[in-house]
């Protein structure tokens, strides 16, 4: 897992994630496996996209990664009861989709981690020729139109 309950912790205050994540059945601490279960799922969704391009799980876990973790889990508890679309929680869900399009950049090589790719080699790097110049040019080819 890319973080852990005590980084979620730090992140959201534990009575507000234990509001979100408690059910009326739950007698014990059953939220705190719901979110294991969430940070889980929030870690195999990252795998998703790097598993193109990297080697997963990454160890040690980059802290760009682990960032993004915090941010998928917080989107995951607020999600799981819902809220209004002029809710305060719409700062979290534009939070999320931003962390999918930087996974997305991650994915495509355009945002490097520090990490060899899949094939053992760092992001490919762009290859440049150097041509000779063109033998039938523009005028050459003028008398043949």
């Amino acid at each position: 897992m890319y973080c852990s309950l005590a980084d979620i912790y730090t992140a959201m205050d534990k009575q507000q994630i234990e509001r979100y994540l408690k059910t009326g059945g739950d007698v014990g601490n059953e939220w705190e496996l719901r979110l294991s279960s969430l940070i889980q799922s929030a870690s195999d969704e990252i795998d998703g996209y790097l598993r193109s391009r990297y080697t997963v799980p990454l160890a040690p876990v980059p802290a760009f990664i682990k960032d993004i973790c915090i941010r998928i889990v917080r989107y995951k508890i607020v999600s799981r009861r819902g809220f209004g679309p002029d809710a305060p929680e719409q700062v979290i869900v534009s939070d999320y989709k931003f962390c999918l399009k930087q996974l997305e950049k991650i994915q495509n090589g355009e945002i490097d981690i520090g990490f060899a790719t899949t094939s053992g080699s760092m992001a490919p790097e762009k290859i440049l020729y150097d041509t000779p110049p063109r033998f039938f040019d523009t005028e050459f080819w003028r008398g043949y139109r």
